[in-house]
């Protein structure tokens, strides 16, 4: 008798039967979704969505039966069974912003075309999102960034972005190493080529993942990333990119509405689906988790984040983390080193740039520090963690 498949093996099994078809019959893929809720026509968002979550509706119960293996595979059923760390103090900090974060979202209901807010538009492009620039020029502050943190960083940022290991290609910015390089590349939308002002930080975000594994590979040989700081440098220079646009005395409330899409994941949808997850590892070790109870909780969960029911939006199903028993309360680790990185940000905006000696000893951490032993290093973190910022 053959050996019961895994959990994760089972959703990625679901997921690739998942199909969006257009209104010509044309199978879209994720490029031409996202590139729809990115537009700017407000009923061609509400329509694609509908596409999108229609994909995923014949596949409720068979993820909910994959949720409940994973969570039944989950060595831990608690985020503080991971991390010795509570996630109550930092979703707490997050919840008494909320409220301020949905007026933010009815506000651009209104400047994207919408009568109200809508799921469909959280990714949705302000008509008025800055005037280009050259990469150029996107480069150069960024150079000024990576400076401004450590000793040779602007030489990294030309370096890199000089390069063949940027490459403008695909929908979605990331950066990759390949099987058996020792270097990284970087992938940036075509659309970068002459990036908007808020896309910088984008830039800068994915320059921090490369930086982070250089260093790493030649401080910490063949050691893996502690999963709570892979983010962690990515996220530093993302923010401290953003600091310094609002300082180069740019208009601060299109820059705020900029922002508004990263704010949003940090403050509402991140919270909403590691709340999901707390709620349903539990219930499926006890054997109580069933599609009607599992959506039943994320219309409570996520009326609290949004102020509105998510509307059959299936953001458990289509949330892959939750399925993969080898990443427990990854939405936690993402949560916490996003804190971390910005109260980084802070530091650096106040005392400068560090010496890279210091500056390979935090990456050298980065990499052999649990969270726990960080926190013990770094007081001042523990506040952070412990009542987030």
């Amino acid at each position: 008798m053959p050996a019961p498949e895994k959990a994760f093996s089972q959703y990625l099994r679901l997921k690739s039967r998942v199909r969006q078809y257009g209104a010509d019959g044309r199978r879209l893929g994720p490029a031409d979704i996202i590139s729809v809720l990115r537009g700017t026509n407000a009923a061609e968002r509400k329509n694609i969505w509908k596409i999108l979550c229609g994909g995923w509706r014949p596949f409720r119960a068979e993820g909910c039966s994959a949720l409940v293996l994973a969570g039944r595979e989950k060595t831990a059923s608690s985020v503080a069974d991971v991390f010795v760390v509570d996630s109550a103090p930092l979703l707490k900090a997050l919840a008494g912003k909320r409220a301020g974060l949905q007026k933010e979202l009815e506000a651009k209901a209104a400047l994207v075309g919408a009568n109200g807010f809508r799921y469909c538009d959280l990714w949705a492009r302000l008509p008025d999102a800055g005037e280009p620039v050259t990469f150029e020029a996107a480069v150069k502050e960024i150079e000024a960034v990576y400076e401004g943190v450590l000793e040779g960083g602007r030489d990294f940022v030309r370096d890199l972005a000089g390069s063949g290991r940027l490459l403008f290609e695909g929908a979605e910015p990331r950066c990759v190493t390949p099987e058996g390089a020792n270097s990284e590349l970087v992938y940036l939308p075509a659309s970068f080529k002459n990036p908007r002002p808020q896309e910088i930080p984008v830039i800068a975000h994915e320059f921090g993942h490369a930086l982070h594994c250089a260093y790493a590979r030649r401080l910490a040989p063949g050691k893996p990333f502690n999963i709570v700081f892979a983010e962690y440098f990515s996220q530093l220079f993302e923010e401290l990119a953003w600091r310094r646009l609002e300082a180069a005395g740019r208009d601060r409330e299109a820059l705020r509405l900029g922002r508004l899409e990263q704010r949003v994941l940090d403050g509402l949808l991140t919270p909403a689906v590691l709340e999901l997850e707390e709620y349903s590892v539990p219930a499926a070790k006890r054997g109580a988790l069933t599609l009607e109870k599992l959506e039943a909780a994320e219309d409570r969960i996520f009326r609290e984040w949004f102020n509105e029911p998510p509307l059959e939006a299936l953001f458990w199903l289509r949330s892959e983390r939750l399925f993969n028993p080898e990443l427990p309360f990854h939405n936690f680790v993402y949560l916490a080193g996003r804190a971390l990185a910005q109260a980084a940000a802070a530091r650096f905006a106040r005392t400068g740039r560090i010496k890279r000696a210091a500056f390979d000893q935090l990456v050298q951490d980065a990499v052999e520090l649990d969270l726990r032993h960080w926190l013990a290093k770094y007081p001042d973190d523990a506040a952070v963690i412990k009542g987030a910022p």
